[in-house]
């Protein structure tokens, strides 16, 4: 959830540059749109893996990184299960239909539409931040000089300067920082991969940021490929969400992108394991051995 306090944050860094550009954003969907077939009586994102569940430990991970927000999109016949389960966690819940098959645009379709919503929010809120707190910045400026010692400023620009210096530092790297605010769109999980990690999405950020950073024709999509298998993180231009919801809700998405691919940035991983996905008892059995181990 987009607070106050963040966006003072924001503000209070990017002052000295925000007429110069527009601070783009990326939300996190977490896809929970199978239930079945379930795996000791448990839908598969809420097997348990140590001490945790598959999804708590999905969004433990996707939290650490530098989206606007998160969305858990669940459906209906299990969201309230999902809710408790994530119980204090700074996300937000999206209702799927429980007749939308896995995968799907009818699945999709509705944490998208939201995630729209979302960022209209963001940028109204953003934009009224700018507007309450920019025409003060110069006169704030000087009463804070005229206040306190000068202090030394990180080189010519102060903050702005010195965000490249910040850009190197390894928890901004892990967590995408770097590239997070440079291009629009959103980026798909599914909730039963539960070995994600932090670099992983943080290596799909930058290829998706450095794409439009060469291009002036970015392509709209980049997707996870380790051994010429495909999967999911999945990130999405924002330009390309209206595209998607005029497919035909019956259309799954993986399947829509092999007849794509010259519009989809791969992004290679040399770790497969972590696309891996709990789909069937033998998937879980495999996961939960090491785990329970480690």
């Amino acid at each position: 959830m987009m607070t106050s306090a963040t966006l003072h944050f924001r503000h209070s860094t990017f002052a000295s540059e925000r007429r110069n550009f527009a601070v783009a954003m990326i939300t996190a969907i977490i896809l929970a749109d199978r239930i079945s077939p379930q795996i000791q009586d448990t839908p598969p994102c809420l097997l348990p893996l140590e001490n945790e569940s598959i999804l708590s430990r999905i969004a433990r991970v996707v939290l650490r990184g530098p989206f606007g927000g998160t969305l858990i999109a669940s459906r209906a016949d299990i969201q309230a299960d999902i809710e408790e389960e994530l119980q204090g966690y700074a996300v937000q819940h999206v209702k799927l239909p429980n007749d939308a098959a896995p995968g799907s645009i009818a699945a999709l379709a509705p944490a998208l539409k939201h995630a729209e919503d979302f960022r209209k929010r963001w940028e109204k809120a953003r934009a009224a931040a700018a507007s309450r707190f920019g025409d003060d910045d110069d006169e704030d400026d000087k009463e804070s000089h005229d206040a306190k010692p000068a202090k030394k400023k990180s080189g010519a620009g102060g903050a702005a300067a010195a965000w490249p210096l910040h850009r190197k530092n390894a928890d901004v790297k892990v967590r995408g920082l770097a590239r997070s605010f440079e291009r629009d769109g959103v980026l798909l999980f599914h909730a039963d991969a539960p070995l994600i990690r932090p670099e992983l999405q943080a290596q799909l950020i930058e290829a998706f940021a450095r794409e439009a950073e060469k291009s002036a024709q970015p392509r709209p999509f980049a997707q996870c490929i380790a051994a010429g298998v495909r999967g999911w993180p999945l990130a999405i231009d924002a330009r390309a969400v209206s595209e998607l919801l005029a497919l035909s809700p019956a259309t799954l998405l993986d399947d829509w992108l092999l007849t794509q691919l010259a519009r989809v940035q791969d992004v290679s991983v040399p770790d497969g394991t972590s696309l891996e996905r709990v789909l069937v008892e033998a998937d879980y059995l495999r996961i939960e051995g090491p785990e329970r181990k480690g």
